[in-house]
């Protein structure tokens, strides 16, 4: 997208363009922005490709954002072999699922009495959530598979 800026006076017309980048200072990633080359400079900032999700800080924002009902999650945990049989429907409708009472031991009573009312109340499940984290270390489950599981794609800004 590209903008033009005119600024008139009675004895110059100065036109700059303004222009649609991914905005970066000191290497960090700051956003996707609309300003001229003048005002960039002036922010201090340089354009650069469109950042993936291979940046730390896009990858944050990307599962910051990311969430599945529990239906969807409950599939995937079907699809994926996490859970199966009897279990995938117990958590379906909100209950716990029998092998997953192991892991509630990892836990202390408090964390384990939290986590299962989290579950039992949750219509959605985000993927930046704790619950998710512990889940992916207690199961050996690869990070970037329920990435993907969330519509989080390597690549994907």
């Amino acid at each position: 997208m590209n903008t033009l800026e005119i600024n008139e006076n009675p004895t110059e017309v100065e036109v700059e363009l303004q222009e649609e980048f991914h905005a970066y200072r000191s290497g960090e990633y700051v956003g996707l922005m609309v300003a001229s080359r003048t005002q960039m400079e002036e922010m201090g900032l340089t354009p650069g490709e469109k950042p993936t999700t291979d940046h730390p800080a896009i990858l944050a924002q990307a599962r910051a954002a990311a969430s599945l009902t529990r239906r969807e999650f409950c599939i995937w945990l079907d699809e994926a072999a996490v859970l199966d049989g009897d279990d995938v429907l117990s958590a379906a409708k909100g209950e716990w699922p029998v092998a997953m009472d192991a892991f509630l031991e990892s836990l202390s009573p408090e964390g384990a009495r939290r986590v299962k009312l989290e579950w039992a109340a949750a219509t959605d499940i985000h993927r930046n959530n704790d619950f998710i984290d512990l889940l992916i270390w207690w199961l050996d489950l690869d990070p970037v598979a329920v990435d993907t599981a969330f519509g989080i794609e390597a690549g994907d800004a």
